[in-house]
């Protein structure tokens, strides 16, 4: 994957002037930003359109608009996009709007060819009745072509509509229960989740969580082939005390195929409960409550005093153990540890919680809610979109499962590599001192906000002592510890300075011993040289002298023997060879003078003398190596 170029001050500043002042501020928290790969969505609501923003694109226009064909006659909360970002969803409290985005081309990727304004189809896939309020609308993650889109009511009904060209019909509805006494007690739905896929022969099964108000959880086997079936409220262990007074707002679930799957769940009021689930989707499972955690809600609130406010979860899409929480006050972020060997229930693992942002600091502060929220990877980054439409960017932290590379990691020496490594080394000592148990937040308040001067005073004291417990303190602390280990080292460093002038001793003594013992060896070796040759001279001597014949003397003998029997014969055919010739001469004489009464024909005569002259050349060859034979005796 790429790296994002991201958001540039430019590129930030033409976005807050394209959304404009806000038209109608709000008192809650929406989530009208959404991020899907490498583009940013906004809803702009003075223009009744989209914004789209390549964060890939190096070039200063980045920024494209979507216009809706049909503005939505409905108010809108929420943008909800695509896994692929084919469609929107733009929803709110009465009615649900998609819309069909065009296609990506050029070589920017950018949506219908890269036109700075673009007309999009939209279409009305549900409006309010009979006070059938929208609580949320998500696409569906297991749609083949992403059209899926599945809304919740507050009457408790959980509706898949399959979104066409023109117009949208309803796939798949469950009726969670909910009636209209229920309803005015309290008793809705809120929210829901997705789940992590689980994988079967004939699909996948995508979960569906959905959060009533008073913490009860039902579980839909949303399967897009088969009915749906709807399981609960599920089991919660430990049991816990009814509290009509809290009232649940939002549920996420994290982890799953990259670790135990986790329901989150958070309360108004700041209040977040860790779930593990137990057994397996599709089947009876159950939730284990694990962990518990309070947010801050502003640093200036007393603990007695903390307001209420909705808390709205977001998934962080470059790390799936990791979450956002919004809520009226600003924005938190966390992080559990949790990883494929971990068992949540037996382990005591305590959940990372950082204060990113706080727009009100104060109980009597003017609201200023975030209005989106999302992260951007690689690298991974959060943009925020602020009350006044402005746009804050901020870099993710690494994961705290994130193993850093020591700084001993390349060294040669394995002894030094093998200390660096270990579990009790000075890296992990710093870290461990400078991890930070509380963060202070960036405070970006509404603009009519008046601070006291005693709570000016208050949050200064806060954010001092904060500095001087998560830093001064720790910088101390790992003074000491630095000068503790250098006095280690020093004092190592001391025995080794030591021991290394004794091997140093000990080096030039064998340096010594191994000269000597050279010296030693070369006059051996020369004296091994003179015997060697002496002993040679002797047996030579003593070879000469010996009464016998020696093996290369009798075997020169017999290669002289066999010469002289070869000399013996060769003589013997060379006198029958002359004999023949006498003859053949005798025989010559006697046809030339008797040539007239010859009675042999002529082929006779030339067979004759082939034979002659055939016999003349082997007495050659013969008299040849007759001469070679002579001189090799000679020799």
């Amino acid at each position: 994957m790429k790296e994002i170029s991201g958001l540039n001050p430019v590129t930030r500043g033409a976005i807050s002037a394209l959304l404009g002042p806000a038209l109608d501020p709000s008192s809650q928290t929406t989530s009208i930003l959404n991020t899907v790969d490498d583009h940013l969505f906004l809803w702009n609501a003075r223009e009744q359109s989209v914004l789209a923003v390549n964060l890939s694109c190096r070039g200063e226009n980045k920024i494209q608009t979507l216009n809706l064909a049909d503005c939505p006659q409905h108010t809108v909360s929420g943008l909800s996009v695509s896994k692929s970002a084919r469609w929107l969803a733009v929803y709110g409290e009465d009615g649900v709007t998609a819309v069909e985005v065009p296609r990506r081309s050029g070589g920017d990727g950018r949506f219908g060819g890269g036109d700075s304004e673009l007309l999009c189809r939209s279409i009305s896939v549900y409006r309010e009745r009979d006070d059938r309020k929208v609580q949320k609308a998500s696409w569906h993650p297991g749609s083949p072509g992403e059209n899926h889109l599945l809304v919740l009511t507050t009457d408790g009904s959980l509706t898949l509509y399959f979104v066409g060209e023109t117009s949208s019909r309803i796939f798949h509805q469950v009726n969670l229960g909910g009636s209209r006494v229920e309803t005015a007690l309290g008793e809705t739905a809120v929210d829901f989740c997705f789940g992590a896929s689980v994988e079967r022969k004939d699909g996948n099964i995508w979960p569906i969580f959905v959060l009533w108000a008073d913490g009860d959880v039902f579980y839909v086997n949303a399967d897009l082939a088969e009915e749906w079936r709807v399981e609960g409220p599920v089991e919660v262990n430990p049991p816990q005390s009814t509290d009509f007074s809290v009232e649940s707002c939002s549920i996420l679930a994290v982890g799953g195929k990259t670790g135990p799957p986790v329901l989150v769940i958070a309360q108004v009021g700041g209040n977040i409960l860790h779930h593990v689930m137990l057994g397996e989707p599709g089947g009876k499972i159950s939730l284990h409550l694990y962990q518990q955690l309070e947010l801050d809600l502003g640093p200036l609130n007393s603990t007695d005093s903390v307001f209420s406010c909705p808390v709205r979860l977001i998934s962080d899409s470059s790390n799936k153990s990791r979450y956002l929480a919004v809520h009226g006050s600003g924005l938190h972020q966390v992080e559990l540890p949790i990883t494929e060997s971990e068992n949540l229930i037996d382990t005591d693992l305590q959940c990372i919680v950082e204060h990113l942002i706080c727009t009100r600091p104060t109980l009597d502060s003017t609201p200023a809610p975030l209005l989106g929220a999302s992260v951007y990877y690689p690298p991974a980054t959060l943009v925020c979109l602020m009350a006044d439409h402005s746009i804050h960017t901020l870099k993710s932290k690494p994961s705290a499962s994130f193993s850093a590379s020591s700084l001993t990691e390349n060294s040669k020496d394995e002894t030094l590599q093998s200390y660096s490594c270990s579990s009790d080394n000075i890296e992990d000592r710093v870290k461990s001192i400078f991890s930070r148990d509380s963060t202070q937040p960036l405070i970006i308040s509404a603009p009519g906000t008046n601070v006291t001067q005693t709570e000016t005073l208050e949050l200064l004291c806060r954010a001092t002592e904060t500095l001087k417990a998560e830093y001064i303190c720790k910088i101390v602390k790992v003074r000491d510890e630095l000068a503790s280990e250098i006095k280690l080292l020093k004092g190592k460093k001391s025995s080794q300075e030591n021991l290394l002038r004794k091997l140093e001793t000990t080096r030039m003594e064998l340096r010594k011993n191994a000269e000597s013992l050279s010296e030693k060896y070369e006059d051996v070796k020369d004296r091994g040289s003179d015997l060697a040759a002496r002993v040679e001279s002797v047996l030579s001597r003593v070879q000469t002298r010996a009464p016998t014949a020696s093996d290369a003397e009798l075997k020169m003998a017999r290669d002289l023997k066999m010469l002289k029997n070869k000399m013996e014969q060769m003589k013997v055919a060379t006198e029958q060879l002359k004999e023949k010739d006498k003859y053949q001469k005798y025989q010559m004489e006697n046809v030339r003078a008797d040539s007239k009464q010859c009675s042999l024909t002529e082929d006779q005569v030339e067979n004759l003398k082939e034979v002659l002259q055939g016999d003349s050349l082997i007495i050659t060859d013969l008299v040849k190596q007759i001469s070679s034979a002579r001189k090799d005796i000679a020799l």
